[in-house]
């Protein structure tokens, strides 16, 4: 992943696809190590109210037990997990009438926010932004929400309303906000004059900045980048934006926590990083092309031999296919994949490795699966050598239910590999990823041709 501030980039997590998520374990164990997957799921498995009980406060105490040491290392190992857990901390603190707690966990949050653009930081599955959202923080520090300069409360004849823009975010018109709200995003006055408006209520264009953002993300979604770089810059550049964002009455916040769940796919590979890279790492114990056996030796000899024992035809998509394929531990796409390739027709001459890939994902895109796989097919290689990937639950139910197989291929074995995980929850983990006990989720997609199910955990 390419990082948007590289003297930041330190702050990332190991690899070339970061793990914000932290749902993979560390590389090496040490003492104080923290199990990131398991407290994660605390929070997207339980409401709220429980998210500081039972295993959830044995988390939160190994944390804060943490010396200076064991600190960096959780901040490395999972730095947005210790900053959910910052986020967290200084909520309670502030609750509990601990300024002094406050105050040092305020650091840690200012210091993790500054760290990642908002695109990761809104694509997690850490509740992050849910933390500085609540009524409470706000009535608990009246010198902030309280303060007319920053609610823009004294400006004479105003430009833009800023009073009942703000309004729209309390009381009874709380929970239609988004739409109440779209007059002042999309007013005459953001569009010809909006140095004056930011002269006159800094915080109230960063609101509507904020509110564009999240309706590009929703809809036109290369529109995104413009306005949440300038949250990103107030951000980076405001000493005190760790108290707006919990306790202002502009409700910044609020949005991005909107917006947090607003995402389409979650940001969760199915493939291992040696996976997509290809196994680049090993590519070096692998014989070139041709060399003969007798003159490797040691783990060049094995990882021949690997090859050898792997189907003839899965050599052309790269040796690295072979080394991976050897061995368990690999993931569940990448096993799915392997299972269908034996069915790919011929490649064509001038690029007999090329495996034409695409994904389907939602209702409007999975009820077209035949037909799309039909004018595929009639493409002739292209439809012959096809792979698709399921990103959700419904498109992995219909690959079940389409059948344009037409038959047997040549080799006498019916494409139609993927069943079970379309015949309901008795067949499923209850996610929509099939369980590991089940058949390979492929489906036909033509005479020669497959679809891949990679099922993902539907958004």
């Amino acid at each position: 992943m390419q990082c948007d501030d590289p003297p930041g980039c330190e702050a990332y997590p190991p690899g070339l696809f970061p793990d914000f998520d932290c749902r993979r374990a560390a590389s090496e164990a040490w003492e104080g190590q923290i199990d990131w997957d398991s407290w994660r799921r605390v929070f997207e498995e339980r409401p709220p109210a429980a998210w500081g009980d039972g295993d959830g406060a044995a988390y939160f105490g190994a944390y804060m037990d943490s010396d200076d040491w064991a600190m960096e290392r959780h901040w490395a190992e999972c730095p947005l997990g210790a900053l959910n857990a910052a986020m967290y901390l200084y909520s309670a603190s502030v609750l509990q009438g601990d300024p002094s707690s406050a105050a040092r966990y305020a650091a840690d949050v200012a210091r993790g926010l500054r760290s990642f653009p908002l695109r990761i930081l809104l694509g997690s599955s850490w509740p992050l932004f849910a933390l500085l959202s609540g009524d409470r923080l706000r009535e608990l520090r009246p010198d902030v929400s309280g303060d007319p300069g920053r609610n823009c409360g004294g400006v004479e004849k105003p430009a833009l309303r800023w009073g009942q823009f703000q309004a729209a975010f309390y009381g009874e018109e709380r929970k239609e906000w988004s739409a109440n709200t779209m007059r002042y995003v999309l007013s005459w006055q953001m569009s010809y004059i909006p140095e004056l408006l930011e002269e006159e209520c800094p915080l109230g264009v960063l609101t509507l900045n904020t509110i564009q953002a999240f309706t590009c993300a929703t809809s036109e979604s290369s529109c995104f980048r413009a306005f949440i770089q300038k949250v990103e810059a107030w951000i980076a550049a405001s000493p005190d934006f760790v108290d707006v964002l919990a306790h202002s009455r502009w409700p910044i916040s609020l949005v991005l926590n909107h917006m947090s769940h607003s995402t389409r796919h979650r940001y969760q590979l199915d493939f291992s990083e040696e996976e997509l890279v290809g196994g680049w790492r090993t590519l070096a114990l692998l014989p070139p092309s041709g060399l003969p056996a007798p003159a490797l030796s040691g783990a060049a000899r094995r990882a021949s031999s690997a090859e050898a024992r792997f189907p003839a035809h899965l050599g052309a998509l790269g040796r690295w296919a072979a080394l991976l394929s050897s061995g368990g531990g690999r993931s569940r796409a990448f096993r799915d994949a392997l299972g269908a390739l034996p069915h790919l027709g011929p490649g064509h001459p001038e690029a007999p490795s090329l495996v034409y890939i695409s994904m389907v994902y939602g209702p409007r895109f999975s009820r077209h699966i035949g037909r799309f796989c039909a004018r595929a097919r009639a493409l002739g290689a292209p439809g012959e050598r096809l792979l698709l990937f399921a990103l959700d639950g419904e498109a992995l139910a219909s690959l079940g239910r389409v059948h344009v197989s037409f038959g047997e291929d040549h080799r006498g074995a019916s494409l139609i590999l993927w069943r079970e995980a379309a015949h309901g929850a008795e067949n499923s983990t209850g996610n929509g990823r099939p369980s590991d006990g089940q058949r390979p989720t492929a489906s036909a997609c033509g005479r020669t041709g497959s679809a891949v199910s990679a099922a993902r955990r539907p958004s």
